[in-house]
């Protein structure tokens, strides 16, 4: 339909619009970086399973270029309404082998006769299945859901603002 708009406002709601599907890392975003990062390896326990660079845990996805990925508000949902995305690729489950022996951390591959798991330290543990007990899957995401209670909301401001920045190659600003 059209639009009985200014010219001028025209373009700002344009520029609004593709604002919104920009990778973060080309968004001003409110919030301080370093706080942020200081949540992520810390306070927001990010760090115990994301890796960032090299840095940080095994079990979740690394977000080292996550800024030029997805938008702000991508992110943003994926921390605070975690059950909205994905697992594929990051199912918690827990192995017990007919020997006994517990493992537990992501599925990284599973087939008719074979599956692999990842555990919080990286290790890799693949099994033939004749070597599978049980194969316990977590129904819910292994990500937190209650960082909207944990964190104010400058520190969710914060915490967008450093995963927002992340990129493996330089951003201009």
């Amino acid at each position: 339909p059209a639009f009985n708009l200014p010219g001028t406002q025209i373009w700002q709601l344009l520029a609004f619009l593709h604002s919104l599907s920009l990778p973060a890392a080309e968004s001003h975003l409110p919030g301080d970086e370093k706080a942020g990062e200081a949540i992520f390896f810390g306070k927001g326990g990010c760090g115990n399973c994301h890796m960032i660079l090299g840095r940080g845990g095994f079990l979740g996805p690394d977000l080292s270029n996550i800024g030029m990925l997805q938008s702000w508000n991508q992110i943003r949902q994926a921390l605070l309404d975690p059950a909205s995305r994905s697992r594929t690729g990051f199912e918690g489950v827990t192995v017990i082998t007919t020997k006994g022996i517990k493992i537990s951390g992501i599925l990284k591959y599973q087939t008719n006769y074979s599956l692999a798991v990842q555990d919080a330290d990286g290790n890799l543990h693949p099994l033939p299945m004749q070597e599978v007990r049980e194969l316990i899957v977590q129904k819910d995401s292994l990500m937190p859901d209650d960082y909207a209670r944990r964190l104010t909301a400058a520190e969710v401001d914060d915490l967008l603002a450093f995963l927002g920045r992340q990129s493996v190659r330089p951003i201009s600003d």
